[in-house]
């Protein structure tokens, strides 16, 4: 071969190589092949921190099942924590870290969807897959489908918050028809916390209500505060709920403490309505921290620990481990190991466009039901036989669900500060 067409092939081997760097820069190469790092931002400290506690045992635990068992083909799972501390900007800031310093090949985790909207951001940018913990604000799943190339590699299990806004409306509006509460005031009072979870929840409430049977028969929203996340004080706002004489009164707080002072400073100011709450008490430090008045509360989840076999082993594995009682999240992100183990070992192979692939193809039965992700959204499909909805009453120091029918044990009963 002569000289100048060897220097022209050399020179052209020099230019895809440059290419494929150009194309590569800024986005971190797997590990390799030793392990798979898996990156987990949770609230460690801050107003969530509990959450944070049972999102670091769950994940924990999975992992040690999953490296036990001889790891995802052959590498073993290693967990590299990082505190979001339930503020965005510090949330971004460790997702950066987790991805740029530690080189994780996964990111997950996130509880607050304020958190998650902004980390979103950081793995799009390095191409890193993202599947979340306990976020649940609908404008997480609406911002994916907006741009499904830049967020290509996002997941989110639990399903949309504006399915509680439904499942409150039909609650209430079967409750009156069988007349299990007959309301003397068609006023609703709402106080809630100002993050994108409190605000995307109070939006679906407005939504349905004003398309429901219960809005047709007068009932409206009389009062909406928001108070900072983490806010433990709220005789202003329960002054202004009283004044409002509401027939059914809403306190939406991401945050246990924030919860439970709302709940027992809501019983002690003699207000005879019930309350809703969102969520929260499904924590089972809330009946602890709020004693005897949290018996009456009604609370929703739109994500629940299921009587199954997969729910059972999880109480079992934690209580074994931790001499801890379960918390959902905790088992999402244990749901979410998993998923992620078993998206790999479809796909044959680390490489990261086929696990994408997979991921597309969840169908992962956990201890909260069947997760699927939806194709647009890419979260967490809700309904009787995917991850279904439950309402529950705190009766005697404990959460037993009320509605639906399938997994009522209990009826409603009055609460006692009504009486």
């Amino acid at each position: 071969m002569k000289r100048g067409k060897v220097i022209s092939l050399l020179g052209m081997c020099l230019v895809l190589v440059l290419a494929t760097a150009i194309l590569d820069w800024g986005r971190p190469a797997l590990s390799t092949g030793k392990e798979l790092r898996i990156g987990v931002a949770i609230p460690i400290t801050g107003p969530c921190a509990d959450i944070g506690a049972h999102c670091k045992r769950g994940v924990t635990l999975a992992v040690e099942e999953i490296n036990a068992a001889g790891g995802v083909m052959g590498r073993k799972i290693k967990l590299l924590f990082a505190d979001d501390k339930s503020t965005p900007a510090v949330g971004v800031a460790a997702a950066e870290r987790l991805i740029t310093r530690d080189k994780v090949d996964v990111l997950m985790g996130t509880y607050n969807s304020s958190v998650a909207l902004a980390v979103m951001e950081v793995p799009a940018k390095y191409g890193v897959p993202f599947i979340t913990g306990g976020a649940t604000s609908d404008q997480i799943g609406i911002k994916r489908a907006s741009d499904p190339k830049k967020y290509r590699a996002f997941y989110k299990p639990v399903v949309p918050s504006y399915v509680y806004g439904k499942v409150w409306i039909w609650f209430w509006e079967e409750m009156f028809d069988r007349g299990l509460y007959k309301p003397e005031s068609k006023n609703i009072a709402i106080v809630y916390e100002n993050s994108a979870w409190g605000i995307a929840i109070i939006d679906a409430i407005k939504k349905y209500l004003e398309e429901s049977k219960m809005h047709k028969d007068g009932y409206r929203i009389v009062l909406s505060d928001q108070i900072p996340i983490g806010e433990t004080d709220f005789l202003a706002e329960i002054s202004k709920v009283k004044a409002h004489k509401p027939g059914i009164a809403f306190g939406v707080f991401a945050s246990v403490p924030s919860n439970s002072a709302f709940q027992k400073q809501f019983v002690s100011a003699g207000i005879k309505v019930p309350v809703c709450s969102t969520y929260t008490p499904n924590n089972p430090e809330f009946i602890t921290l709020t004693g005897a008045a949290a018996n009456g509360l009604v609370w929703c989840s739109v994500i629940n620990l299921l009587p199954t076999k997969e729910a059972e082993h999880f109480e079992t594995a934690i209580w074994k481990k931790y001499k801890k009682k379960v918390e959902v999240v905790g088992s999402i992100v244990y749901d979410d190991i998993y998923m992620i183990k078993e998206a790999y070992e479809r796909a044959g192979s680390f490489d990261r466009e086929k696990f994408l692939e997979e991921m597309d193809k969840t169908r992962h039965v956990g201890a909260a039901g069947v997760y699927v992700f939806d194709p647009t959204t890419h979260e967490g499909i809700p309904g009787e036989h995917y991850i279904p909805p439950v309402i529950y009453q705190i009766q005697d120091g404990k959460s037993i669900g009320i509605w639906p029918k399938k997994y009522a044990q209990v009826e409603y009963v009055v609460p006692s500060w009504m009486k």
